[in-house]
């Protein structure tokens, strides 16, 4: 797993604000792909201690919980993550953090977005030449979205000196 080449520094300096505005593949990854990946980044890295409330999730994004709501359903439907009710509720991930990988986050939550089937299109280049070669490029950026792991994502939070809310809780799967 090569992980540590998705930690991008420009000029070593974190950007916070409007001074982070998205750059390459990010600016072109839809805003829920994004969010998702880093709502499961932080169920994952910071809910050893208990589900996660979507207020918590939501306040960590700077984000209404509102605007969370769909993308949290997502993830829950996909079995990714799971709810529990009640007053302590909130969100855990629903399996081990080296078996969720980034792209089965991204298909979760673009599980119902698919585009205009080839054939349907009049055009016929951009049905054999664009489109071919732009699934070709999805295929390609989803397996290398397979080879990461939110376990990954843990390691790479902890390498950029990221703390944790559970630092310090032992976190094994038996």
């Amino acid at each position: 797993m090569q992980a540590d080449a998705l930690v991008v520094s420009i000029d070593g300096d974190e950007a916070s604000g409007a001074d982070a505005a998205l750059t390459g593949l990010a600016a072109w990854l839809p805003r829920r792909v994004l969010l998702a990946i880093d709502l499961m980044l932080d169920v994952a890295f910071n809910g050893s201690a208990g589900p996660l409330s979507a207020s918590a999730l939501a306040e960590h994004q700077g984000l209404e919980t509102r605007k969370l709501e769909a993308v949290l359903q997502r993830l829950s439907r996909a079995g990714l993550l799971k709810s529990v009710r009640g007053p302590s509720g909130g969100y855990l991930i629903a399996g081990e953090k080296s078996a969720i990988t980034v792209a089965m986050i991204t298909r979760a939550v673009l599980g119902g977005d698919l585009p205009v089937p080839l054939e349907q299109s009049p055009s016929p280049t951009m049905r054999r030449v664009v489109l071919p070669l732009v699934e070709r490029f999805h295929q390609n950026m989803l397996a290398d979205m397979a080879g990461v792991s939110l376990a990954d994502l843990c390691r790479l939070s902890r390498l950029a000196g990221l703390k944790s809310a559970c630092d310090g809780i032992v976190d094994f799967v038996i």
